[in-house]
């Protein structure tokens, strides 16, 4: 990508308006960990799954900024 996010300029809330639907709440497929310390015995699996939630975007409008405020961007510090 040719762009860096860390460049682009915050909207303020009151600008933005977006509508999302929550479709499900799953989960990941296992991811197995397999953890040891040498020389001691201790050997360890760890089994887990991730949850996600999957959203639908609908709608998203920009308003306008109100009379006195400035979407101005700041640099930030890398």
């Amino acid at each position: 990508m040719d762009w860096d996010a860390r460049e682009l300029p915050n909207i303020p809330n009151e600008v933005v308006d977006c509508e999302l639907t929550v479709l499900e709440h799953t989960r990941g497929p296992v991811e197995t960990k397999f953890k040891l310390k040498r020389r001691k015995g201790y050997r360890k699996t760890i089994r887990s799954k991730h949850g996600w939630t999957r959203l639908r975007v609908g709608d998203i409008k920009l308003g306008q900024l109100g009379e006195g405020s400035q979407l101005v961007v700041e640099p930030q510090s890398a």
